[in-house]
């Protein structure tokens, strides 16, 4: 069986292939504050560097793709310095 980062890295680079961004973008890891959340993931930073948009605006996107996941019960987009 798969860890739940690797499953939850897999949902969320299918959420940014969706949007024609490298799967690899949906690196999912242990949150650097988990008192907000036990887990994030930063490469709507770099995909906005890619598609040449604002990281909020992909960010935004991907949270409504994974809104129904079976794994993920709540996501959120974070402001900068969460």
């Amino acid at each position: 069986m798969q860890s739940i980062l690797v499953q939850l890295s897999d949902a969320v680079g299918a959420a940014f292939a969706t949007l024609s961004l490298p799967e690899t973008l949906g690196q999912v890891i242990r949150s650097d504050r988990p008192d907000l959340a036990p887990y994030q993931c930063n490469g709507c930073m770099s995909a906005a560097k890619l598609a040449k948009t604002n990281p909020r605006q992909i960010a935004t996107q991907i949270a409504k793709l994974l809104e129904n996941h079976p794994l993920i019960k709540s996501v959120e987009v974070a402001g900068p310095g969460f």
